[in-house]
């Protein structure tokens, strides 16, 4: 599957040999969610699927048929940009937020909770010298 500019593209099967049109194209509208961002982002886990635009994050068990409506919609923050991408594993969507330094973790088993973020500060990476030195063996002195 594929979106972009209104339309909602969908293979059944992979293509595998040569270009072929997609078996469904849903225009405009998906079940009442207007497609309205010009590089909406989707995701599927085998259990739900994922449409997130601008107003939110539409979310519905298993995949929609062209006019069924959303299970439920998870809000963003006031806060935070735009996902530029979405992994779920059936029970947790997890979005990345590269701007705000952060990760979005949605439970979906409780859809009307706001999402725990969790974020944190880049922390340099450094290694302690060795006490003593692999090829010659001497030990280096503790510092004062």
């Amino acid at each position: 599957m594929i979106a972009g500019e209104g339309q909602l593209l969908v293979w059944d099967t992979l293509p595998r040999t040569a270009p072929r049109d997609p078996d469904r194209v849903i225009s405009g509208t998906h079940g009442d969610v207007a497609l309205t961002d010009s590089h909406p982002l989707l995701a599927w886990d085998g259990t739900y699927f994922f449409l997130g635009q601008d107003e939110g994050i539409s979310v519905w068990r298993d995949f929609p048929g062209a006019e069924q409506t959303p299970a439920f919609t998870l809000s963003l923050p006031e806060d935070a940009s735009l996902p530029w991408q979405m992994s779920s594993n059936g029970r947790y969507l997890v979005i990345p937020s590269l701007y705000e330094q952060r990760v979005l973790v949605y439970d979906l088993m409780a859809p009307n909770t706001p999402p725990q973020a969790i974020s944190g500060t880049p922390q340099p990476h450094f290694r302690r010298p060795p006490r003593q030195c692999p090829q010659c063996g001497l030990r280096r002195s503790r510092p004062p």
